[in-house]
């Protein structure tokens, strides 16, 4: 088994604001942390500033506050699987129209920004990668996963910090 966490977070950014007002949540930002244990670094995958991208945790948080925090234990295949998904995507545009859709029902209903595995906001690129890994099933549309329906479905599935 291996680890993955998953850090809800904020920025405190104007778009962070806007996020967390819309959701009325204290966080923004989904993403997730992998261990690279030869490395001895933490390495964070997420959609976000621009494009899907990775970054080094302790870099990451000299920016962000992180809320929550959840570890999911992932068997070795679909870690495997889960890892080649979030590498494929890195560089991909970040979809700041699915972002701000995600959180307006009205939106969401007329299916603005839905637009597949072209770009991602942060909770529908993690929740991607965990659908293709076979480690969760949104039984939704990901490109509507906004940062708060993320977590409700994490945890009613039985994982909390």
């Amino acid at each position: 088994m291996k680890d993955i966490d998953i850090y809800f977070t904020d920025s405190g950014s104007i778009f962070s604001r806007i996020i967390k007002w819309r959701l009325k949540t204290d966080f923004s930002h989904v993403m997730a942390v992998v261990p690279l244990e030869r490395m001895g670094i933490a390495r964070v995958y997420q959609a976000s500033h621009g494009s899907v991208n990775t970054i080094e945790l302790r870099n990451f948080l000299m920016k962000s506050k992180v809320i929550k925090k959840i570890s999911i234990k992932v068997e070795i295949e679909k870690f495997k699987k889960l890892i080649y998904f979030l590498e494929m995507q890195t560089g991909k545009d970040y979809s700041e129209m699915g972002a701000i859709a995600s959180t307006f029902k009205l939106l969401r209903d007329m299916g603005l920004a839905s637009n597949g595995e072209e770009k991602f906001f942060c909770s529908e690129y993690i929740a991607s990668a965990l659908e293709y890994a076979g480690i969760f099933d949104f039984k939704r549309a990901l490109d509507y996963v906004d940062p708060k329906t993320f977590l409700k479905e994490i945890e009613s599935r039985g994982f909390d910090a």
